[in-house]
């Protein structure tokens, strides 16, 4: 049985759908959209995030990731995406200082060494 809201009716998942597909500008309206319907979800924030850095918009991306991780401090994905962004814009130390407390929270998690 479906759901009420199709991949059509979910602007959330329309717009992921349109991120995958490389359309980056696309998808941000949706998300705008499903933002507007769930304020507080942190899974649209991560993915305007990730969105907003696609089609280079930093500093959206630097807010966006930072939303989720004032909501969600201890999830990994979207610190190590701020971290990845620092890093790229020539602001390794801010990187560093964001890393270096997740990486002895969660030593064993091979992605925060290698960002």
């Amino acid at each position: 049985m479906q759901s009420a809201k199709t991949d059509k009716g979910d602007p959330y998942l329309r717009g992921l759908e349109l991120a995958r597909e490389g359309r980056h500008a696309d998808a941000i309206p949706c998300f705008e959209e499903a933002l507007r319907e769930r304020p507080e979800d942190a899974r649209v924030y991560f993915a305007l995030g990730n969105t907003a850095e696609a089609v280079g918009h930093s500093q959206a991306a630097e807010n966006f990731f930072r939303r989720v991780l004032a909501q969600e401090p201890d999830r990994l994905e979207p610190l190590v995406n701020l971290a990845n962004l620092l890093r790229r814009q020539q602001r390794t130390n801010d990187a560093i200082a964001l890393l270096k407390p997740a990486i002895e929270k969660n030593p064993h998690f091979a992605e925060l060494w290698l960002t």
